[in-house]
């Protein structure tokens, strides 16, 4: 869903990669104010996640309630997507392949 306004973007019942407990959670994405020209850098999971370790559930890494997070008391946790290598190319890349970097970032992590 994306409001009239596209301030945000919101994914019901977005699937997990394999070892997250839950396998889904709603995601919300919201673009900066320099979006096409810079990417997103991180979205809003839903809380209470956990991913498999051997036997264990552990918290995840880069999944933060409090930090850079207006949207805690609404049952969000931020996660932060850095694009550190600067892969992120205004004229080839949307809010569509930022969703397929989520999830093959999650498959990956941790």
């Amino acid at each position: 869903m994306v409001p009239d306004d596209t301030s945000y973007v919101y994914i019901k019942d977005f699937r997990l990669p394999a070892g997250w407990v839950p396998d889904r959670t709603n995601v919300l994405i919201v673009p900066p104010a320099a979006y096409p020209e810079c990417a997103p850098d991180g979205f809003y999971l839903g809380a209470r996640l956990r991913r498999r370790s051997g036997n264990h559930l552990v918290q995840p890494g880069h999944y933060f309630r409090d930090y850079h997070n207006p949207f805690k008391e609404l049952g969000y946790h931020w996660y932060c997507l850095e694009d550190t290598d600067r892969k992120w190319r205004a004229d080839q890349d949307s809010l569509v392949t930022f969703v397929e970097a989520i999830r093959t970032y999650l498959g990956t992590v941790d």
